[in-house]
Formats: C-alpha cells, sequence, structure tokens
C-alpha cells in the first residue's frame, strides 16, 4: 500500500490490532503461570526468559540487523542512539520531578528516577514492530519486519542490553565481502542465517509469554506507595510520549532524520511510549534491591500500557499521514 498513512476511521483498527495480538499471547501467558492453575511453573517462565536473551534476541538482531546495516546506513541512521540519549535523559527529569512531588521513602528517591528514565527499548517495541508488520494494511512497505527491527537494535547500541550481539552484525554488514558470505539466498552460509531465523522467530510470542507470567503474579506488597507508582507511570506512559512527539517533530523539521522513512519515525516516537525496562527488574531481583517495589511498578505499568499504547499509536499513524 502507499507508505502515506490514510487519516480514516480505519486508523484505530490498524493501530489497536496490533496489541490486541500481543495481549492475547500475554493473557496466554498469565493463565499458564496464574497460581490458581499453575500449568507451567515459575522456573520455567524464568528459563524461558534465558532463552530469549541468551538465544532468540541475538538470532534476531545478527539476522535482522546484519542485512540492513552499511557504512552507509550507520552514518544516516546516527539519531537513533542520540534519541535513545534523549528519551532516557527526559526520563529522569520527569522521575527527579516526580520524586520531588510525590515524596517517596529516601531509600527509593533514586529508584524513583531510574525506573521513570529507563524505558524499554528492546523486546517490546520487537513485539510491537512485529505485530504491526503482520497486519495486512500497515503503512511501512514491504520491508517493514527487516527496517523495523534493525532500527530497534541499532538503538540498543546505546542502551546497552544487548550490546554484545551487535558488535558482529554490525563488522559483518559494514563489511560487503563478509556480508555476501553470511547473507542472502546464494551466500555459502545461507543455510546457517536460516536457522538463525527460524529462532529469531520464537522472540514474540516468548516474551509476551513471559509478561503474562509476570503479571501472574501480581502487585505484591511494596513500600513505594500508590502516589508514587502513579506519578511515575504517569510520567512515563502519558507525559514522556507527549514530550517525545515534540522532539521528534522538531528533529523532522531540522532535517535530521531519514527522509520520507516512515518505519524511522514510529520506531523514535516508540521509544519514548515504552514501559520501564523489564531488565531493570531482573537486575533488582539480581542485586535483592527494592523487587516487590520493582514488580509492583512493572505490573501496574503494563496494565496501563495496553491502553496508553493503544492511543499513542493511533496518533502515530495519524501524524505519519502529515509527513
Amino acid at each position: 500500500m502507499d507508505p502515506q498513512v490514510a487519516v480514516q476511521g480505519g486508523d484505530w483498527v490498524s493501530a489497536v490490532t496490533p496489541l490486541l495480538k500481543l495481549l492475547c499471547l500475554t493473557v496466554i501467558g498469565l493463565l499458564l503461570a496464574h497460581p490458581r492453575a499453575q500449568v507451567v511453573p515459575k522456573a520455567t517462565f524464568k528459563l524461558l526468559s534465558k532463552l530469549v536473551f541468551a538465544l532468540f534476541l541475538p538470532c534476531l538482531i545478527f539476522v535482522h540487523l546484519g542485512q540492513s546495516v552499511t557504512l552507509h546506513n550507520v552514518l544516516h541512521w546516527w539519531f537513533i542512539p542520540v534519541n535513545v540519549l534523549i528519551a532516557t535523559a527526559v526520563g529522569c527529569a520527569l522521575g527527579y520531578a516526580v520524586a520531588l512531588v510525590c515524596r517517596p521513602p529516601p531509600r527509593f528517591f533514586r529508584f524513583t528516577v531510574i525506573m521513570t528514565g529507563f524505558g524499554n527499548t528492546g523486546n517490546l517495541p520487537i513485539a510491537i514492530i512485529g505485530s504491526v508488520c503482520h497486519t495486512a494494511d500497515h503503512p511501512f512497505g514491504p520491508g517493514c519486519h527487516r527496517e523495523g527491527i534493525a532500527y530497534v537494535s541499532f538503538a540498543q547500541w546505546v542502551a546497552v542490553l544487548l550490546v554484545y550481539t551487535l558488535v558482529y552484525p554490525i563488522i559483518i554488514g559494514m563489511v560487503p565481502v563478509l556480508k555476501a558470505f553470511v547473507f542472502g539466498a546464494d551466500a555459502p552460509l545461507s543455510f546457517f542465517t536460516d536457522s538463525l531465523e527460524i529462532l529469531a522467530a520464537a522472540v514474540v510470542p516468548s516474551v509476551m509469554l513471559i509478561l503474562g507470567g509476570m503479571l501472574a503474579e501480581g502487585p505484591n506488597d511494596n513500600a513505594l506507595g500508590i502516589r508514587t507508582i502513579v506519578g511515575i507511570t504517569v510520567a512515563r506512559l502519558l507525559i514522556l510520549p507527549c514530550i517525545g512527539i515534540g522532539i521528534v517533530m522538531l528533529a523532522d523539521r531540522l532535517h535530521l532524520l531519514v527522509e520520507n522513512d516512515h518505519m524511522y519515525r514510529f520506531v523514535l516516537s516508540l521509544q519514548y511510549s515504552t514501559p520501564s525496562a523489564i531488565l531493570l527488574g531482573a537486575i533488582a531481583s539480581l542485586r535483592g534491591y527494592s523487587v516487590k517495589e520493582a514488580s509492583a511498578l512493572l505490573f501496574w505499568q503494563h496494565i496501563c500500557a495496553v491502553f496508553s499504547l493503544s492511543i499513542y499509536l493511533v496518533v502515530y499513524f495519524k501524524l505519519l499521514s502529515y509527513i
């Protein structure tokens, strides 16, 4: 279809349908992990989470980023990592304001700033893009999935969540001889990249099942306080996306973005719209610091994100029609 998005009532369907698909996967994970059913024990979800970060996600990034990245692209995509830094800085500033206004216990002041500032720049945007591109009437053209995953993966270079998976595809992608040897139907190692692509297909369902398993545990008792939880959620899911729209539009007016690339702008906007990074909960668990508070906050944020992301996806799709 034409890359220009038609401003019609169908935009709502185009924006909400991908989230409904992800929501169905999440509900399945929730039912499987629910304490009353216990079809799948908690330990299984932890193992699945390790597989995602250690195997499935690196395969996805290698396959899609390796095919898309070139020296020319790296030079033209420079605003993606810069945007991650801007989004994090603005988020931390909002978190500082939330901490001053909501007055959490002193030991959670820094926790409030961090949880507001650092969003999910990896697995959730990948899941959203995968679902959007699986919809028949998406506005991003035939290269939707490959380009979207490449942009999100490139952003991870700054997020440093998966830095070890980025080094090799960037090097291979920037060296034409190596790229021709690994990627393409006639490449000598095409059987290897095909195998990785099969594993990469497990990322989206696995991530959403894990999220469902996390939500099944419910909000634990915590010392953070409802006022601070509401403050962080509002700042992260309502205020920050509005600021992000302004930043992306300003960057577009200043001609800092790749011209006529709707997916590029969509990924930039999405970086301001996601809940706090799930990895923060894993780090809290690893260090034994604010585990209950992180779990409760991630629970409520992801519940609210179902509605906030639905609204902002509609907004983003409509804004693309004016580019």
